[in-house]
């Protein structure tokens, strides 16, 4: 496998997002496509549908054809999801120059299962992007949408419902000023100290343990569930995603991790690896500083009903409890990690 060792300009001097991805509101589009057969699809590999994106830009129509086709493992599974996870196929002439310039392959996160409450899971899952946005660049943007399905294989008939685009990889790239690498594994000394401690402390604060910063799944690429990214001196900084199976989004079909003796989805599991000072408490220091930020990011979201308000705040009120008190965190996180 090619391995990709290339100097990382400076992830603390970012680039903007995308104009996509640097508004919060929900953006409102029109997906027309035969969405009964891509619900349907249950190949490994399923192929591009055509169908229609319509939206509005400055006050402007659009309507591009472009290529949808279902994605993801786990959330394609009939007996875990009723509609699966999208991924829009775009060409970038046709939306040169518009919300959507720069953009080709996005990933499109959608509602699982037609009740209201999955509407809520799919909230709490955007916002453990959000809150990852606020701790570091290091993290994939997210736009919320509003989004009218238009089957037609079932004549045209309309559905909407809440969703939410993610930034690609490649983009993220450019934002950073960094460059992807393909490799099988990468040694625990070779991440950047820093931003996987980082992400490690993300991962415990949203009890989140279905991840891996060194290895893939069986005959596959790494990460699990990260993205690797080369940093300075060849470190790797891994940018985690797909957060549905944690303890803040608690998805109803996740199931927690036996192996690890978990006992339930919010039941924090220190995952982090071993690293001299100063990297854990600067990360540490990090989520003290937003701690502000993030509380007013649950309060703030439009469609978070107060009852999931009042269940993310309780389950954040727990790590900052422990961050805040000395015994817990040398219990629960800096005794606790990975030698």
């Amino acid at each position: 496998m090619l391995t990709l060792w290339l100097p990382l300009v400076g992830v603390a001097a970012s680039a903007k997002p995308d104009r996509l991805f640097a508004a919060h509101d929900a953006l409102e589009i029109t997906l027309t496509a035969p969405f009964r057969s891509i619900v349907r699809d249950r190949d490994d590999h399923p192929q591009d549908r055509p169908a229609t994106l319509g939206y509005e830009f400055e006050g402007e129509a659009h309507l591009v054809a472009i290529g949808i086709r279902a994605r993801g493992k786990s959330r394609r599974e009939r007996d875990v999801c009723t509609f699966p996870p999208l991924r829009l196929n775009l060409p970038k002439a046709a939306v040169k120059g518009t919300l959507f310039a720069k953009q080709n392959k996005l990933k499109l996160v959608t509602h699982c299962k037609s009740k209201a409450s999955h509407q809520q899971v799919l909230l709490r899952e955007y916002l453990a992007y959000r809150m990852l946005n606020l701790l570091t660049d290091a993290s994939f943007k997210v736009r919320l949408l509003t989004v009218n399905y238009v089957d037609e294989d079932r004549g045209g008939r309309v559905i909407t419902r809440l969703g939410f685009l993610i930034e690609h990889k490649d983009r993220l790239a450019r934002r950073l000023g960094a460059e992807l690498i393909k490799i099988t594994r990468v040694e625990r000394n070779k991440l950047a100290p820093a931003a996987a401690s980082l992400a490690e402390l993300y991962q415990f604060l949203i009890s989140n343990t279905d991840f891996s910063f060194v290895a893939g799944p069986a005959n596959d690429l790494c990460c699990h569930n990260a993205v690797p990214f080369v940093g300075v001196a060849g470190e790797v900084i891994p940018v985690p995603y797909d957060f549905d199976v944690s303890g803040l989004v608690d998805a109803p079909y996740a199931l927690p991790q036996e192996n690890l003796k978990q006992r339930n989805l919010k039941d924090r599991l220190f995952r982090g690896f071993c690293r001299s000072a100063p990297h854990l408490d600067d990360a540490v220091a990090k989520a003290q500083a937003s701690r502000d930020a993030i509380y007013e990011l649950v309060a703030d979201l439009d469609g978070l009903n107060e009852k999931n308000q009042r269940q993310v705040t309780r389950f954040i009120d727990g790590f900052y409890k422990i961050l805040d008190d000395p015994a817990l965190y040398e219990r629960r996180i800096a005794g606790a990690c990975r030698g």
